[in-house]
């Protein structure tokens, strides 16, 4: 019997697993997850990057369990290989591209085909999406030829550009049944109601034997739903405030001092308290 039998935890990378400066992960956390795993829990991902991305963090830790991977549009288990799409956008959400696209002449447009990132109109924060990712991306002429399954769309721009278009974008012009988040200090992403980190949570805890408890760690607008249906939710101390309304504990570390080795160290507490 382990410490954490029974216990699937699910962490979000940027800005919560990963540091904000050198997006690498810390050593602690990385102890931390392992010391997790070792005691009988179950460690995955949850986060907006696909799977052909997470493959060098598998590596690095070793996850165990599913991960929740382009926010919630797909469930992965990297030990396994077994993969589940949950939902992608259709058609319907091309007339809003056009409106973004139309009124917002310097955004990029990004699409993620299962593992496949594609982009349209390139602006200078394509060098920082692939410096963060080390991704392959594949520039297209038009949204609209992106092949099927759309498991994500995101809107990217400097930091200042993209936070005006949360700002001043108009969400009513979004079909009913989309998300939209300003999930990055460099992008805002869409996808279905039924593709969300909090809906992929439920499942991929579902899918496992003997769990009984669900915890969940992030930081932004697209981990809320994720940290409501948690049974327990932390949020590091850089989380902005609607994540922060939704958790059960805010921690005392941010993303560049291991705020997720924090969290297993309060959740050892809690179990032993």
């Amino acid at each position: 019997m382990g410490k954490f039998d029974g216990i699937y935890l699910v962490s979000d990378l940027d800005g919560t697993l990963l540091s904000s400066n050198a997006y690498g992960v810390s050593e602690e956390n990385i102890a931390a997850i392992k010391y997790f795993m070792a005691e009988g829990g179950r460690f995955g991902f949850a986060t907006g990057r696909t799977v052909n991305e997470l493959y060098e963090l598998h590596e690095l830790i070793g996850t165990n369990a599913p991960s929740i991977t382009c926010n919630g549009s797909k469930i992965y288990n990297f030990t396994a290989g077994e993969n589940r799409i949950i939902d992608e956008a259709k058609e319907d959400i091309l007339p809003f591209l056009d409106y973004v696209v139309n009124e917002y002449p310097n955004v990029m447009i990004e699409m993620v085909s299962d593992s496949d990132i594609y982009y349209y109109r390139p602006n200078s924060s394509l060098e920082k999406h692939k410096s963060i990712t080390n991704s392959h991306f594949r520039e297209i002429s038009h949204y609209s030829l992106i092949p099927h399954p759309w498991m994500k769309i995101a809107i990217w721009d400097e930091a200042e550009a993209i936070k005006k278009f949360a700002e001043t974008v108009d969400r009513s012009k979004l079909p009913e049944n989309y998300n939209f988040m300003y999930s990055f200090k460099y992008c805002c992403e869409i996808s279905t109601f039924t593709a969300d980190k909090g809906v992929a949570l439920l499942e991929a805890k579902n899918q496992q034997n003997g769990i009984c408890k669900a915890v969940a760690i992030g930081d932004n607008e697209n981990d809320v739903l994720m940290l409501k249906n948690a049974d327990i939710s932390f949020v590091p101390s850089n989380a902005v405030p609607m994540a922060k309304e939704c958790a059960d504990i805010i921690l005392d570390a941010d993303c560049n001092n291991s705020a997720v080795a924090l969290a297993i160290k309060k959740l050892e507490e809690m179990i032993f308290s």
